[in-house]
């Protein structure tokens, strides 16, 4: 259907990402560092379709970078980064999976992104040929420019059933990577709706990933990938659809992915003080108090023995026995001595 060529970068790629994806299975699913992770992934996923989603390159938004401790957001975004957010908890969430891809769910889902209601069975495509209106910021001012479409309206729905015939076909012999990123490039090539097909084609592929079992997909954001290398994905997309070559894109496609998982694996680590370090195959095990102080210490550049008790309620000699604990196990430091002695943790201390 779509010619491309598999290069020696892009097997790598996918053979390493997939290897490094099944750590996260070590983690269950009431883990909270593993829930900690989901939060900040669908945190980063909206971040990205705000900024990405606009077809932009200076918004007020594409100015900013994504904090794991602040969210900082224009205003007239802020509502479309909520829902974007929502929809991906309610994707990852549903236990009902697609048996196959039909434009049903593709329409069903589009309409979802764009706060729409519509029948099954019903066709909401462009109905505008050759060109489209988008909209766009240039240093904070707002214009609109009109973009070529290259598939007639006449055959959009021809070319979408062509694409999901190839689907059900290749689903099982070709990579679900392979298959994501193919469903992100057609498209953006057919460009079936009038907006929100950026959105759509992100959110397509997540809906992919979970057909093919990939349950762990969650736990990454490569939109946030997408995002902060928008130049290059933009570029790379838009020269796919004008050649109908998309080797290079699926090479970019596929090292978004890989460097998505080594993010979470970062963010991992510092969201758990050290406690979890997927990168090294470590886990250290914490009770629950452990647990609960090595939080309130990822937030403070240092507490004492005193502060942290009264946080949490229990006596000082109780959470000196917790804090040494987290000391043998190389996540906190002490920092003094005797009654002024403080603790911090490593990973923070290790950073000034």
């Amino acid at each position: 259907m779509i010619p491309y060529s598999i290069t020696n970068t892009t097997l790598n790629q996918v053979s390493t990402f997939t290897r490094l994806m099944e750590r996260f299975s070590f983690l269950p699913e009431d883990n909270v560092w593993r829930k900690k992770l989901l939060d900040l992934s669908m945190k980063k996923q909206a971040f990205a379709a705000v900024g990405i989603g606009r077809n932009l390159i200076n918004t007020p938004v594409a100015e900013q970078s994504f904090s794991r401790s602040k969210e900082v957001f224009d205003e007239e975004s802020l509502a479309e980064y909520r829902h974007y957010k929502a929809l991906m908890k309610q994707l990852a969430a549903d236990p009902d999976v697609p048996v196959d891809l039909t434009i049903d769910h593709v329409e069903e889902l589009h309409a979802a992104l764009i706060g729409e209601q519509r029948q099954v069975g019903s066709r909401h495509f462009r109905s505008t040929d050759g060109y489209v209106d988008k909209v766009i910021w240039e240093h904070g001012i707002k214009q609109m420019i009109t973009l070529k479409v290259k598939t007639p309206v006449k055959d959009i729905e021809r070319q979408m059933n062509a694409f999901l015939s190839w689907f059900f076909q290749a689903r099982e012999a070709v990579n679900p990577i392979l298959l994501a990123a193919i469903a992100h490039y057609v498209i953006a090539e057919i460009h079936p709706y009038a907006d929100g097909n950026g959105r759509l084609s992100r959110a397509l592929t997540r809906l992919i990933m979970k057909m093919c079992g990939e349950r762990n997909f969650p736990l990454i954001a490569p939109e946030y990938y997408f995002y902060t290398n928008r130049e290059r994905y933009f570029d790379l997309l838009g020269k796919a659809v004008e050649t109908l070559e998309i080797t290079e894109w699926i090479e970019f496609y596929s090292k978004g992915l890989l460097e998505s998982v080594y993010s979470a694996f970062q963010d991992l680590l510092m969201l758990s003080g050290g406690s979890v370090d997927l990168t090294h195959h470590q886990i250290i095990e914490l009770t629950d108090r452990e647990t609960e102080l090595l939080e309130m210490m990822n937030s403070r550049q240092q507490a004492s023995a005193a502060e942290l008790a009264n946080l949490i309620g229990v006596s000082r000699q109780n959470v000196n026995v917790i804090l040494k604990r987290l000391v043998s196990k190389g996540l906190l430091v002490s920092v003094g001595e005797g009654t002024h002695s403080r603790y911090a943790s490593k990973l923070l201390s290790l950073s000034y």
